[in-house]
């Protein structure tokens, strides 16, 4: 029995195209998430061009070129200069203070160009993923003298920096680091990728890569930039993290993040976080499980991939630099999903056919170790707590249709309002978490997605008890703390809603929306208990 690599690759393409359809399908944000579909179908596209293209082309009898070494030499600098020509430099005036001379600048001359923009962050995400291929294109490419070669690198360098993306400098760091000791070690020890040495080298540049970040992490600025609790990418991360949670198999849709994030996690009535700053859960929350298992597939089938290929370390590279700048920041289907296009980049090159393996045997041990995988999937599917996560996924997804897709600010003041109102049909979501409660009777999300509607409703008693259920499972959660110490402080036990609400930051508005909705209301007794619930946090 014999396969090809290049079917796997191709049937985790369709997948990733299936999720990102289903994402589509299922998001309460119509309009966007169909304009995001286009996007990843330009992705797939633009993967399938590089696996296509001919390393070649004959134009004359005694002349070809390559279009590849064309191609990564010089469209990073037309991506600086599609960029430089339609940003808003002004709205970059901030963020670095030392750049915001060149800002300014920038804005003084600047033509106003219609067409889609391109974030700063996801420009500097693009470009450096690009740069390996760029500086791999200069050194095998033909008709490039030293000075242009000189000048497209330079310039790519100035746009990874004038970008701002600190998330880009510290992955296109780290990679170029490590670049230098492969280097390095094929030097010193030739043939250290083959044999027992290559397990022992990974291992210790794996090793190397986990203390390089770790001491990044603690003596630089970088620590506090990631785990600022007023807002930081880590704090960020770890509350998207929260919100997968309650759709682990299907994700919220493609373009729904924003609205979802406020209204369930920071439970606020306005936007106030566009995206996960973090590739991997923006895929998860955007595509769904069947998204984010396919592009760690695609991940793991290139670098297998390719192993003759003159583009493959450079690949590598571009990949490595893509996956570590992800887990810091998104600057793909993040900052408005203006990137998507380029996400499949370095895996389209690590996927070229002319690379490929052609065919390979498989082991006799293949189908049963498959078959043993996937009765041990479907055992996993068919337990009771899989059924229930099951159960309250299909519940918060129906639960954010039916909210989302209606409210609106300020048509309607506070997404409470949809609830105790009955301006929208809930009772599907809430069969659906009553199902996973039969099956798991601690399951937080359900708990926590009826208390919040029991809350809302007036049903504090009900909420109350929902809330206590949630916070034994998943004590950490963001909405759960926020919820359950305002019950607290409706009773009266400050200490404990102040305790709740320790660590809580002003800037995420919370608990000042919390507040507003007891003004809403006209509750003045709640309103002043949860006041003094403030006061008391604030002191603490």
């Amino acid at each position: 029995m014999q396969f090809s690599l290049r079917v796997v690759f191709l049937i985790l393409l369709a997948l990733f195209l299936v999720s990102a359809l289903m994402g589509a399908l299922i998001s309460y944000n119509t309009s966007l998430a169909w304009s995001r579909f286009v996007a990843v179908l330009l992705a797939i596209g633009v993967c399938f061009f590089f696996v296509a293209i001919p390393e070649h082309i004959r134009i004359f009898a005694q002349n070809d070129f390559s279009p590849l070494c064309i191609i990564w030499a010089w469209l990073p600098a037309a991506l600086l200069i599609y960029f430089v020509l339609t940003n808003d430099w002004t709205a970059r005036v901030g963020k670095v203070a030392w750049l915001d001379p060149v800002w300014r600048w920038f804005a003084t001359w600047q033509p106003q160009f219609p067409g889609v923009r391109l974030d700063s962050n996801s420009l500097g995400g693009v470009l450096g993923m690009l740069l390996p291929l760029q500086m791999a294109a200069l050194w095998n490419g033909r008709g490039q003298t030293r000075i242009v070669a000189f000048v497209l690198v330079f310039a790519s360098l100035i746009g990874v920096i004038v970008s701002a993306s600190r998330g880009a400098w510290i992955a296109c760091a780290v990679i170029a680091w490590l670049a230098a000791i492969w280097f390095v070690l094929e030097r010193v020890m030739p043939g250290w990728q083959q044999g027992h040495k290559r397990l022992v080298m990974w291992s210790a540049l794996v090793v190397y890569l986990a203390l390089t970040i770790g001491l990044a992490v603690t003596l630089t600025p970088l620590g506090t930039w990631l785990w600022n609790e007023g807002g930081g990418h880590w704090q960020v991360a770890r509350d998207s993290f929260d919100l997968a949670s309650d759709y682990p198999f299907t994700g919220i849709g493609l373009g729904a993040f924003t609205m979802a994030y406020s209204s369930y996690v920071l439970l606020v009535h306005v936007p106030h976080t566009i995206h996960a700053h973090n590739l991997f859960l923006d895929l998860w929350l955007e595509q769904g499980l069947l998204g984010l298992l396919a592009f760690i597939g695609l991940i793991i089938v290139g670098v297998l991939n390719s192993p003759g290929s003159r583009w493959r370390f450079a690949a590598l590279a571009s990949l490595g630099v893509m996956c570590l700048h992800g887990l810091l920041d998104d600057p793909f289907y993040g900052y408005g999903g203006g990137a998507i296009p380029f996400v499949l980049i370095p895996l389209g090159v690590l996927g070229r056919e002319a690379a490929l393996p052609r065919k390979r045997r498989l082991a006799w041990w293949t189908p049963a170790l498959a078959g043993v995988v996937g009765l041990m999937g479907l055992l996993v599917l068919l337990w009771p707590p899989t059924r229930a996560l099951r159960e309250a996924n299909l519940g918060a997804l129906a639960q954010t249709q039916a909210e989302l897709a209606v409210y609106e600010w300020p048509r309607y003041s506070f997404q409470d309002q949809l609830r105790r109102d009955g301006i929208v049909d809930l009772e599907p979501a809430i069969t659906h978490y009553q199902n996973a409660l039969a099956l798991d009777p601690l399951n937080p999300t359900a708990h926590r997605r009826l208390g919040q509607i029991a809350l809302a409703r007036g049903e504090y008693a009900q909420a109350r008890q929902h809330l206590e259920h949630a916070y034994v499972r998943a004590p950490a959660q963001f909405a759960t703390r926020v919820l359950l110490g305002e019950l607290y402080a409706l009773d009266g036990d400050t200490t404990r809603a102040a305790a709740l609400w320790r660590g809580i930051d002003p800037q995420t508005g919370s608990l000042e929306t919390r507040r507003w909705w007891y003004e809403f209301l006209g509750d003045q007794e709640r309103l002043k208990r949860i006041n003094q619930a403030e006061r008391m946090q604030r002191l603490e």
